[in-house]
């Protein structure tokens, strides 16, 4: 059952992603009236987001978000990114031990990330209305402004952890068909023709695989007043993707 608008909010928070929930956590943590929606529904699907750094981990902590996040993802010491067959950076931030209470890259699926936001939300006594979009031609309150982020469902698997994780980005042309989420074997086939190296590579497993496609843009402003309210736009409306492509992410 669908979960009718007020007729007025102090703040509205368009995008219940992890940004825009976490800025409707903050926001309500400070004793402002919050009103949360977003353009589609709860059982969206799609894997984008699944690292979170020191900082973010520290910031999240100012509302009581971090510990829910690591006690429900994989800690690692840090991150390798791969190029080809070759090591570009390796990034150990557990060398950051003096600096942050939160030493450590969190390996957890986005889907996870957002359902102990809502959850937080709910007990806070707000509910994100799902499927309502929102144009606002004069605003007469304060709204903040926060893009669609979409989640990816997965997570860690029960039983010993692996030494390592690998998340794999795969580019397609422009036009080709590409299941919205992959199977072992169609990922398995990819990795065949793709694969650098001699040795075959066997895909036993994957926690979360999904396609989307990026564009190369980025917003021109940030911030604006429109009537007597202001807009502010965080969140993905403002990465700057390096290519226009399909990507298979694993």
């Amino acid at each position: 059952m669908s979960m009718s608008l007020p007729t007025e909010t102090q703040i509205l928070v368009v995008g219940a992603g992890p940004n825009g929930m976490a800025c409707a956590i903050t926001l309500k943590a400070l004793g402002l009236q919050v009103t949360i929606v977003d353009a589609l529904s709860r059982d969206r699907y799609e894997s984008r987001s699944s690292l979170v750094y020191p900082r973010t981990l520290e910031e999240l902590d100012t509302v009581g978000l971090a510990q829910p996040l690591l006690d429900n993802g994989i800690s690692s010491k840090g991150v390798t990114f791969h190029g080809d067959t070759d090591t570009l950076i390796a990034v150990d931030v557990s060398k950051l031990y003096k600096l942050t209470r939160f030493p450590t890259t969190l390996l957890i699926s986005q889907s996870d990330v957002e359902s102990i936001f809502e959850d937080r939300l709910k007990r806070e006594g707000v509910n994100v209305i799902w499927k309502v979009v929102c144009m606002a031609s004069n605003l007469n309150n304060r709204i903040l402004f926060c893009p669609l982020l979409r989640p990816a469902r997965g997570g860690p698997e029960p039983g010993a952890p692996p030494t390592s994780y690998w998340r794999t980005a795969m580019v397609v042309p422009i036009g080709t068909t590409t299941p919205q989420h992959p199977s072992l074997e169609y990922i398995q086939a990819e990795v065949a023709k793709r694969n650098p190296w001699k040795q075959r590579l066997h895909v036993v497993k994957t926690t979360q695989a999904a396609t989307y496609r990026v564009r190369s843009a980025v917003a021109s402003t940030f911030f604006e007043k429109l009537g007597t309210g202001n807009i502010l736009l965080v969140g993905d409306a403002a990465h700057v993707h390096r290519s226009l492509k399909n990507y298979i992410v694993l």
